[in-house]
C-alpha cells in the first residue's frame, strides 16, 4: 500500500498495482523536473555567448576581447557536446521509462481481468455447490427408490421363470403329433401295399416293424413302433370321433379332455402368475412406475443420466415385468396386430422416454428391452419347436411379433440379420421335414380296413389340406427374400406332384380348389417376377394354366 506524507494527497490511499504505479510516478517526477531545467539553462548559455560574440564583432572589439573568449567558447562547445550527450541519455531514460510504465499498465490490465475471472469462478462454484446439495439430496432419494425396486423384481423374477418354461412346455405339446402322423400313415399304406413313394423325408421304417407275428400262444407279438402306432391310430380316430378336427389348428390332434387340460394348466399357470404378483406391493408390478422415476430422472440431470447409461439399467430392470407381461396378455403365439399402445403399452412408454432423453438408437431402452427379452423368446420358441407352421392362427402371431421386433431397429442390424436366419432356417426345415405319401394309381375304394382307409384319406385330401396351409403361411406371413427360392422350389417339385397324384385318384376338384389358393396368395408376394427364379417359376405358371387361374 502507499500512503503520502504531502498536504496535497492527503487524501489519497491505494493499493496493489495502483500503489506501485502512483510511487514510481512520484519518485521520478523530481529527477525528471531538474533533467529539463538543466537541460534548458545549458541551451540558454549556449545562446547567451553566442549572441555576445556577435555584439563584439560588431563593435570593432579585437585581440583582447577574442583572446579572452577564445578559452571560454572551448568551454562552451565541450559543454554543449556534454549537454547533447545528456540530453540523449534523459530523452533514452524517459522512453524506458515510458515502456515500464506501459509495461505496468499492461500488467494491471491483466491482473484485473484475471482478478474478473476468479470473481465469475467464485460465483459459479457457489451456485454448483448449492445445486450439489440439491442434487445430492435427490440422487440419495432415487438410490433409495432403486434399491427397493431392484429387490422387488429380483424377488418375482425367481417366481416368473418356472411359470415361463412351464408355459412354453404346453405350448409345445402337439409338436410332433404331425410329424408321427406322417410317419404312421407311411406305415400303414407301405403295409397294404398301397404306397407308391414318399416325396420328401423318408420315415426310417423297416419291414419286419410293420409286420404281424403270432407266438405259441396266439399273442400277436408285435414291435415296438407298430404297437405305438396303433396306439396313436386309436387316439386319432377317437378324436375324430368327438369333433371336426381342423387341419389350421395347432390342437387339431388333441382330443376334448386334452383340451381342456390344456386350458387347465393355462389357467393355473395365469393364477400362479397372480399369486407372484400378489407377494410383491402393487407399487413394484407397474412399470409405469418406474418408468417415471427415470423419467423424472432424465429431465432433472440429462447430462448424468446419459452418462450413466441409465437406459440400460432401466431395461433390464424393467425386463422381469415385460416377461410377466408376454407370459399373460401378450404371448408369442397369441399375438394381436394393434398399434403401440394397445398391442404393447410399455413400449410406448419406453418410446418416449427415449425421445425425452435424447440418445442414441443403439442405447433406447426399447432396443436394450428387444435384445434381452423379446429376442431370446422368439428364438427359444424355434429352439423348442413350440411354433407349429400348420397352423395359421399361430403364425399370425408369430409374424406379427417377428415384423414388430424388426420394426424396433434399423434394417441394418444384427439383431434383425439374427432373427431373419433363423426363422427362415426354421421354415425351410419344415420343408424339408415333410414326408408325403402318393398311393399307387389304382387304390381301391372299397374292402379296406379302417386303419387303412384312414391312411388313405390322410394321402388324398388330407395332408393337401394341410401341405396347403404350410404354403400359404409361408405365402402370407413370411413374406422374407430368403424364402422366395425354397418356397417356390416346394411347390415346383413336391406340391404339384402331390396335386398330379389326386388326379390320379379321381380328386380333380380337390387338387383345383388347393391350387387356386396357393396361386392366390403366391401372386402377392411378386415372388414370381423375381429375374433369378424364373426356372422355379416355370413349372408353376404352367400348372397355373392347367388349373384355369390367372
Amino acid at each position: 500500500s502507499y500512503i503520502p506524507l504531502s498536504k496535497k494527497h492527503e487524501n489519497v490511499v491505494l493499493a496493489g498495482d495502483e500503489a506501485h504505479n502512483y510511487e514510481s510516478k512520484q519518485r521520478l517526477a523530481p529527477l525528471q523536473s531538474t533533467l529539463e531545467d538543466y537541460v534548458l539553462e545549458a541551451e540558454q548559455a549556449e545562446e547567451s555567448s553566442v549572441w555576445e560574440a556577435q555584439v563584439a564583432s560588431r563593435a570593432g572589439i579585437r585581440n583582447t576581447a577574442t583572446r579572452t573568449r577564445t578559452a571560454p567558447m572551448a568551454t562552451i562547445d565541450t559543454g554543449t557536446s556534454n549537454l547533447s550527450k545528456l540530453r540523449d541519455q534523459v530523452k533514452s531514460a524517459l522512453t524506458q521509462l515510458e515502456l515500464q510504465t506501459e509495461d505496468v499498465q499492461n500488467a494491471s490490465a491483466r491482473r484485473k481481468v484475471e482478478l474478473n475471472q476468479v470473481k465469475e469462478e467464485l460465483t459459479r462454484q457457489k451456485a454448483e455447490l448449492e445445486q450439489a446439495g440439491t442434487s445430492l439430496e435427490y440422487y440419495q432419494m432415487l438410490r433409495e427408490e432403486l434399491a427397493s425396486w431392484v429387490g422387488a423384481l429380483r424377488e418375482l423374477k425367481t417366481k416368473l421363470m418356472p411359470i415361463q418354461e412351464a408355459l412354453n412346455k404346453v405350448e409345445r405339446l402337439g409338436g410332433n403329433r404331425w410329424r408321427n402322423w406322417q410317419d404312421d400313415v407311411v406305415s400303414i399304406l407301405r403295409g397294404a401295399n398301397l404306397l407308391d413313394q414318399v416325396i420328401g423325408r423318408q420315415p426310417a421304417l423297416e419291414d419286419e416293424q410293420v409286420t404281424t407275428v403270432v407266438d405259441e400262444f396266439g399273442r400277436d407279438v408285435k414291435s415296438q413302433f407298430v404297437l405305438q402306432r396303433d396306439k396313436r391310430v386309436r387316439q386319432r380316430r377317437a378324436i375324430r370321433n368327438q369333433r371336426t378336427v381342423h387341419d389350421e389348428d395347432s390342437d387339431a390332434l388333441f382330443s376334448d379332455g386334452e383340451q381342456a387340460e390344456m386350458r387347465d394348466r393355462r389357467d393355473a399357470l395365469q393364477e400362479a402368475l397372480q399369486v407372484a404378483f400378489g407377494e410383491v406391493d402393487d407399487e413394484y408390478t407397474k412399470l409405469s412406475n418406474l418408468i417415471a422415476i427415470f423419467a423424472k430422472w432424465a429431465e432433472l440431470h440429462p447430462e448424468e443420466y446419459r452418462q450413466c447409461f441409465a437406459s440400460m439399467s432401466l431395461a433390464d430392470l424393467a425386463s422381469v415385468l415385460v416377461q410377466a407381461d408376454l407370459c399373460s396378455s401378450h404371448h408369442p403365439l397369441q399375438w394381436q396386430v394393434k398399434n403401440d399402445e394397445e398391442e404393447l403399452p410399455w413400449l410406448y412408454d419406453l418410446k418416449c422416454i427415449a425421445v425425452s432423453e435424447s440418445t442414441e438408437e443403439e442405447d433406447m431402452p426399447s432396443y436394450r428391452m428387444a435384445d434381452k427379452v423379446l429376442i431370446p423368446i422368439f428364438l427359444e420358441l424355434l429352439d423348442e419347436g413350440a411354433y407349429q407352421i400348420f397352423s395359421s392362427k399361430q403364425s399370425r402371431s408369430l409374424a406379427a411379433f417377428y415384423w414388430r421386433i424388426c420394426s424396433m431397429f434399423p434394417k441394418e442390424n444384427a439383431a434383425t440379420r439374427l432373427l431373419t436366419d433363423r426363422i427362415v432356417k426354421y421354415l425351410k426345415e419344415g420343408l424339408d421335414h415333410i414326408a408325403i405319401p402318393i398311393l399307387k394309381a389304382k387304390t381301391p375304394n372299397q374292402s379296406l380296413s379302417e386303419d387303412v382307409q384312414e391312411a388313405v384319406n390322410y394321402a388324398t385330401k388330407g395332408q393337401t389340406r394341410r401341405i396347403e396351409k404350410f404354403v400359404c403361411n409361408i405365402l402370407t406371413n413370411w413374406t422374407l427374400e430368403a424364402m422366395a427360392a425354397p418356397t417356390l422350389h416346394f411347390i415346383a417339385s413336391k406340391y404339384l406332384f402331390l396335386l398330379s397324384s389326386l388326379q390320379a385318384q379321381g380328386c380333380s376338384q380337390a387338387a383345383s380348389e388347393s391350387f387356386a389358393r396357393v396361386w392366390k396368395s403366391l401372386k402377392a408376394t411378386d415372388w414370381l417376377n423375381l429375374s433369378e427364379l424364373m426356372l422355379q417359376a416355370a413349372p408353376i405358371r404352367a400348372a397355373a394354366g392347367v388349373y384355369g387361374c390367372k
